[in-house]
């Protein structure tokens, strides 16, 4: 009997791994380096939100890896706060405020784009 190999397609992705509540660096003013980065099976992420102890309000960064995930951004929690979550499946992708605005760029283009072609 002949062997058989089987090849299994894992995708791995570099992204930025950090957090604001031990590394300034990860802020929005992100000052990471590619050689900062980590080898990732699944996708990269940034998560922001607002932690509020006792009425000061701080910003929260994180930067990491998930599990494989489409592209794109929605609300949900991590830490115990409230967070805008995007994901994505590029190099380095999750490294600044960039990725927010071309997902929410994204999302509104789309919309605008099936409107035009429901009204056609």
């Amino acid at each position: 009997m002949l062997p058989i190999l089987v090849l299994t397609g894992e995708a791995f992705v570099r992204c930025f791994s950090c957090s604001t509540t031990h590394d300034s660096r990860c802020g929005d003013a992100f000052a990471f380096t590619t050689t900062d980065a980590l080898q990732c099976q699944g996708s990269c992420v940034k998560r922001r939100g607002i932690r509020d102890v006792s009425g000061v309000r701080t910003v929260e960064i994180t930067r990491g890896c998930d599990p494989q995930t489409k592209d794109g951004c929605w609300d949900g929690s991590y830490n115990g706060i409230s967070v805008y979550i995007c994901a994505c499946n590029s190099d380095y992708c999750n490294s600044s405020q960039g990725l927010f605005v071309s997902m929410k760029l994204l999302i509104l283009l789309t919309s605008l784009s099936v409107l035009y072609i429901t009204k056609s």
